[in-house]
């Protein structure tokens, strides 16, 4: 794992880019899709990390907050391809969800970033 720290509004923010990995076996022919996952998306250091990581290269963003209407407004500026998944992260069912899309989308998680709350 690998810190960096970085200027948003004026103010030093770290952000962890996280080697999470889900590997797909046998012969598919899929390329390795890189994404970074960011809670607390709709506003505030989230909203400023996604536009930040809308530079980096990935494959896509994941906007998770509970306001969908905000994370689609945001996911509407970005260049990368979003997905918003407006959910509540203190609602244990809604982590078992976030848990079952991501191993089924078989991607590389390169950078978690947890600004809920």
């Amino acid at each position: 794992m690998q810190k960096q720290i970085l200027q948003v509004n004026g103010k030093a923010a770290a952000i962890i880019t996280a080697a999470f990995c889900v590997e797909q076996k046998g012969d598919s022919g899929m390329e390795d899709k890189k994404i970074a996952i960011i809670t607390g998306a709709s506003s505030g250091l989230g909203a400023e990390y996604a536009r930040l990581l809308d530079k980096e290269g990935l494959a896509e963003i994941w906007l998770i907050a509970r306001r969908k209407d905000r994370l689609e407004t945001l996911a509407g500026t970005l260049e990368t391809k979003c997905r918003c998944l407006p959910m509540d992260l203190t609602d244990e069912e809604a982590l078992h969800v976030l848990d079952t899309e991501v191993a089924a989308s078989k991607v590389t998680v390169a950078y978690l970033v947890n600004a809920a709350g």
